[in-house]
């Protein structure tokens, strides 16, 4: 039997999650036993009753924390499985992600608990297509940032006037230049809608995230690169991410406050 272990945030999004734990539920677990975590960083009283009465009609395993404030997404999915360790689950990995996916097959979670990867692999990047943009998001970034270029992504962040062009335009050469799956490999970065890492990187992992959104892809890779392990991008693993399910209700501005300050916070901590 090989354990697994998936946490999610509950952010005002019922009818969403709902379908993500119907999905996950229809997985075939042969020889899989499955943990789900849900966060509930925003919810109301009936989302809480809706909640507990479906997963009490599901196969798989469901545990639901509930912190008193919300924690974010990165720092709210550190706080879910910390808060399941307690459990007698002995996975090797954890994957965390968000709940507006769909997944390539149904032997997504078997393929995860059966990884076999080198010691030094703490983050496994599926291959993540988004149908609205037509592109592939994994490899994410293949090569580490430069601080000028963290440097220059902030100035522009901090003008609404260009960010909102500039996060157009790199839409569009994305959609022109991720159209077509790469193959596997090793990489810098997973995309953060729908990434596995590793129980040794987490158990080592004493430390929360800096913001409360955005960047915390590079948060991973740093984390990665500093306990001296590896990203791996592994493209038989196909998910289907509908994307901005939760942070397309930010306005423009507030977005782009967002990732200004998770970016000159990840300048501090690693350049």
């Amino acid at each position: 039997m090989k354990y697994l272990k998936n946490v999610v945030i509950f952010y005002d999004n019922l009818l969403v999650m709902s379908s993500y734990l119907i999905s996950v539920n229809n997985q075939d677990l042969k020889n899989v036993k499955l943990l789900l975590v849900i966060v509930m960083n925003k919810y109301s009283q009936k989302d809480r009753e809706q909640i507990e009465t479906l997963i009490k009609t599901l196969s798989i395993q469901v545990e639901i924390y509930y912190p008193d404030k919300n924690l974010g997404y990165l720092n709210g999915l550190l706080a879910g499985y910390r808060f399941s360790n307690s459990s007698s689950m002995n996975e090797s990995w954890t994957v965390f992600s968000n709940v507006d996916i769909e997944f390539g097959d149904n032997q997504i979670f078997q393929k995860i608990a059966m990884l076999e990867t080198p010691d030094d692999v703490y983050c496994v990047a599926p291959s993540v297509y988004e149908p609205r943009m037509r592109r592939f998001v994994n490899p994410q970034y293949l090569e580490r940032y430069s601080k000028k270029s963290l440097e220059f992504r902030i100035w522009v962040f901090k003008k609404n006037f260009l960010a909102n062009s500039y996060i157009q335009l790199g839409d569009f050469i994305s959609k022109y230049l991720n159209s077509k799956e790469k193959q596997s490999q090793y990489v810098y970065s997973a995309h953060g809608s729908f990434f596995i890492l590793k129980k040794d990187f987490l158990k080592n992992l004493g430390k929360d995230y800096m913001s409360l959104l955005y960047s915390e892809e590079a948060f991973i890779a740093e984390e990665v690169r500093l306990a001296a392990g590896r990203v791996y991008y592994d493209n038989s693993i196909k998910i289907i991410h509908l994307a901005n399910e939760s942070t397309g209700k930010l306005s423009a501005k507030r977005r782009n406050t967002y990732l200004a300050e998770s970016l000159e916070k990840i300048i501090k901590e690693y350049y």
